[in-house]
């Protein structure tokens, strides 16, 4: 159930056997416009943790900066893939346990690195971010394990392995719950592939039931167009399966990605790619309290992402000073004097819990 393209699949095997270092090896992915954020996550890495940099659709100009500049091997699909499909090439691929490092994810204490790689025979995957899934339901339930967050991970390769010899297909990608409407425009949809009868009449035997008898799934939403669809993230299928083996997912830090995204350890910003879509006051919203969290959002990522494209702009290809350019419109539209940015973006990460130091660490200065 791996829907990979032969070819491509062929040249990332080459390029994975090519590679000097493949024992815990950690992954970066990326699409274009967002060499900053790779810049910046990567100067939370420590030079002897192995990183390979995955690039999607981007530039000529970018990939050659990539080449020439941050010294990481480095593979990059010409096609523009979102990380559900990358994730089911790192599957494919991998011989040796591996981890993910999301772009907008910083590694402030640099021994987490160590204790990611840390993994038991008997877990699945360790992970920093994860959520009560039995929190979120319409009554609550019982669920009696936490669903993974991707943004930081590392993944046992031989529960892949073991995964792969039972006589079911399955694939580490997200997939639909039920047929897309054929109403909904979202892009994402051609990516997602509908959830199998089978792993849904497997799975329900480990899940807690609703008050109807049908088991309760940890099902994500996206709404667009007015129309609400469910699936199943990237990567929980493979924990569930992985459950049902006896496998279990490791919390090495208990983070939740509403409550605790930024710590003095580790930080994750989220929404870096579309967070633009956000400002639109026609954006997929239901009522005033989520307009204002859509709001909040936007305006937080887009003092960020000018900050740290500020940090970057000058050494990277042309296309990131005019960004910075039009990210500088853009929150003088908002109201907001440039020369107060700094103390904005600070504010707004001290109040979520980090402490002034981290947030400067983050807000200003620095190289990969």
């Amino acid at each position: 159930m791996r829907y990979l393209d032969e070819e491509r699949l062929r040249e990332f095997r080459r390029f994975y056997g090519e590679l000097e270092e493949r024992e815990n090896v950690f992954y970066l992915f990326f699409t274009t416009g967002l060499l900053h954020w790779v810049c910046k996550s990567l100067q939370f890495v420590p030079a002897t943790v192995p990183v390979v940099l995955i690039g999607s659709g981007l530039s000529g100009e970018e990939r050659e900066w990539v080449h020439e500049n941050l010294g990481r091997p480095f593979f990059c699909f010409p096609e523009t893939v979102d990380e559900g499909i990358v994730w089911d090439y790192l599957f494919a691929v991998n011989t040796s346990d591996f981890g993910w490092l999301d772009i907008d994810c910083f590694v402030l204490n640099p021994k987490i690195f160590d204790e990611m790689t840390e993994i038991r025979k008997s877990d699945s995957m360790n992970c920093i971010w994860s959520y009560d899934y039995g929190l979120r339901t319409e009554p609550r339930s019982r669920f009696s394990f936490p669903v993974v967050r991707t943004f930081f991970l590392f993944v046992n390769q031989n529960v892949i392995q073991r995964l792969n010899r039972t006589r079911q297909s399955w694939s580490p990608r997200p997939f639909l719950w039920e047929e897309a409407p054929s109403s909904s425009s979202f892009k994402r949809y051609s990516t997602f592939h509908l959830l199998p009868e089978v792993h849904k009449e497997n799975l329900a035997r480990i899940l807690p039931m609703d008050s109807c008898g049908n088991a309760i799934f940890p099902v994500q939403e996206i709404k667009k167009d007015g129309v609400v669809t469910r699936h199943l993230d990237t990567m929980v299928l493979y924990q569930l399966l992985a459950h049902e083996a006896g496998y279990r997912l490791r919390q090495v830090r208990r983070l939740d990605e509403d409550g605790t995204a930024m710590t003095d350890e580790v930080i994750h910003v989220g929404s870096i790619s579309y967070y633009r879509s956000f400002g639109n006051p026609d954006y997929e919203t239901v009522n005033e309290e989520e307009r204002s969290k859509y709001r909040e959002i936007y305006e937080r990522v887009l003092l960020l992402d000018y900050l740290i494209a500020g940090q970057f702009h000058q050494e990277l290809p042309k296309y990131y000073s005019v960004y910075k350019r039009m990210l500088e419109r853009e929150i003088r539209q908002l109201g907001k004097p440039l020369e107060g940015v700094l103390e904005e973006a600070v504010s707004r990460m001290t109040d979520e819990g980090l402490s002034r130091e981290s947030a400067l660490r983050i807000c200003s200065g620095g190289r990969p």
